[in-house]
């Protein structure tokens, strides 16, 4: 049975990933070979004074309908500092190539345009 944070989607989707760039890079160009997305980029983030970890801004695009959680459950990536907790993603949301990217860059303008 599905969960309620699962999306079933063909349009282009994003979140915040807390894997290792090694890892999400990995997984997005395994996903591309293997013709479940067209496209996907992220930019990096180290923590700013309001966060407590670095993180990516991930963004894809779909090249069939997907389930977003059965990405989800494919990101878990070991981590050996928490062997019980693996590292992973938020939940993935509908989102624009322009917005995702700018708010990826915490342009000021953009984010203040925004509230």
């Amino acid at each position: 049975m599905r969960r309620a944070t699962d999306v079933k989607t063909t349009k282009p989707i994003s979140t915040i990933s807390y894997n290792t760039k090694e890892y999400l890079q990995l997984k997005l160009e395994e996903w591309r070979k293997a013709g479940i997305i067209s496209f996907g980029a992220f930019i990096t983030h180290d923590p700013e004074e309001d966060e407590k970890k670095a993180h990516h801004h991930v963004y894809i695009v779909p090249s069939k309908m997907l389930q977003t959680d059965d990405l989800r459950e494919n990101l878990k990536e070991f981590d050996p500092s928490k062997p019980d907790k693996p590292l992973g993603c938020l939940m993935f949301q509908s989102s624009k190539f322009d917005d995702w990217y700018l708010y990826g860059l915490h342009d000021p303008e953009y984010l203040a345009s925004k509230g």
